[in-house]
């Protein structure tokens, strides 16, 4: 698929240029991270549910239990060393399972298994799998936490909690600890100084600085793309929205629907059979709030991770079947009510009671292509230049002159 994410970025780098009303964030950087997350929430993340590969939340994580990480789904995120779950701001779920499953065959996370910039409060913690890692910057409290061979907690404040532990992993602590080790015999450093480990909360939070905006220009970028004479095309039959895609030079498909005309119908088709490898951009307006409450029909999944949903109002509810292709609404809260989406998610904010799945819209963004030279001045120009050069070059010597005969 690298040859149509290349056709895209280049079309998106056109609009990006020939429109300067667009958000002023880096469209190719925040379509690198849709393409590495399962699911970025740059607000708050409300869950009781699951989201099979890696999270990012740019608020506080709450609700019920969560569980990320798990892998699988048929599909897979462009690998990257990054932890499975990074939390900007606290942890407040009832409880959070960390794991490190398949990313298409090799293990979702390489580097630390979760960040928590905040606080800690989930009731249970668990780490599955060998050698994860926890780095919390705030303070840790929580009923039980699991842990196992190699792994590494680090907490830059205060510690009350119980950890049962297999085979010794290590527990770094800024402040004090209150609780029990239950076996293992978990090494256990408290007093290492409040912060201590501020700069690996740092490298791993520090990318919300700019992620809303980069999000917020991708967005942008992809609602401008058009096609003169744009094969593709969308019809209403009763409830049935078929939206047929057509292959061209161009390197991807994009059509365009209102909120008015997703949120009356019932039914989905994709008619994407002759759009080959290409990515296919589906916009909807932000003239209203959207409640889609429709089924695919079948044979969609085919092109799960070529599809992505680009909503731009502030409002998108899913209340009907599985939800299929990714989903772009960086200034929208996203409410999944029920059964699943199988793409990547990239929102504002997130209520979530169904599974996301690790189906991810993937590809490789290339850089910008450089600058054109300076333009070779017209002849008339380039004379006008030389004279002018050599009426300064004659003031010159004739000032050298002056001061010499003085």
């Amino acid at each position: 698929m690298r040859r149509s994410f290349k056709a895209i970025a280049m079309a998106m780098l056109a609009a990006t240029l020939g429109s300067p009303a667009l958000a002023a964030g880096d469209a190719a950087a925040g379509l690198e991270a849709f393409s590495q997350y399962n699911l970025i929430t740059l607000g708050d993340w409300t869950t009781n549910s699951h989201v099979d590969g890696k999270v990012l939340v740019g608020g506080n994580a709450k609700g019920g239990n969560g569980v990320v990480g798990a892998g699988g789904g048929g599909g897979s995120n462009t690998p990257v060393e990054t932890p499975t779950i990074v939390i900007r701001g606290d942890n407040l779920l009832s409880g959070l399972t960390i794991n490190n499953g398949s990313n298409g065959g090799s293990p979702l996370a390489t580097g630390p298994s979760a960040v928590i910039g905040g606080n800690s409060t989930s009731g249970t913690l668990t780490l599955n799998g060998s050698k994860q890692t926890l780095v919390v910057g705030g303070n840790f409290s929580t009923t039980n936490m699991n842990v196992t061979t190699g792994d590494t907690i680090s907490v830059g404040r205060n510690v009350n909690a119980s950890i049962a532990a297999n085979n010794a992993p290590s527990v770094r602590i800024g402040g004090t600890y209150n609780g029990n080790a239950n076996s293992g015999h978990p090494l256990i450093q408290a007093s290492q100084g409040i912060d201590f480990n501020a700069s690996d909360v740092g490298a791993h939070t520090g990318i919300f600085t700019t992620l809303g905006a980069d999000l917020a220009a991708l967005s942008s970028s992809l609602a401008s793309l058009s096609v003169p004479a744009n094969p593709s095309s969308y019809s209403i039959a009763g409830n049935l929205l078929t939206l047929t895609g057509v292959a061209g030079d161009n390197g991807f498909s994009v059509i365009s629907l209102t909120a008015a005309e997703l949120n009356s119908i019932g039914q989905i088709k994709y008619d994407f059979a002759g759009v080959g490898a290409d990515p296919i951009v589906i916009n909807v307006d932000g003239s209203a709030a959207v409640n889609l409450n429709a089924n695919f029909l079948g044979g969609a999944m085919t092109f799960a991770q070529q599809v992505v949903w680009n909503f731009l109002g502030e409002e998108v509810t899913f209340s009907g079947s599985q939800f299929v292709g990714s989903v772009l609404a960086p200034n929208a809260h996203l409410t999944l009510a029920s059964n699943n989406i199988d793409g990547n998610v990239a929102v504002g904010s997130f209520t979530q009671y169904g599974e996301v799945h690790n189906y991810g819209f993937n590809g490789s963004f290339p850089p910008p292509p450089p600058p054109p030279p300076p333009a070779v001045p017209e002849p008339a120009t380039w004379a006008m230049l030389l004279a002018g050069f050599g009426l300064v070059g004659s003031a010159m010597r004739g000032k050298k002159m002056r001061t010499a005969l003085a």
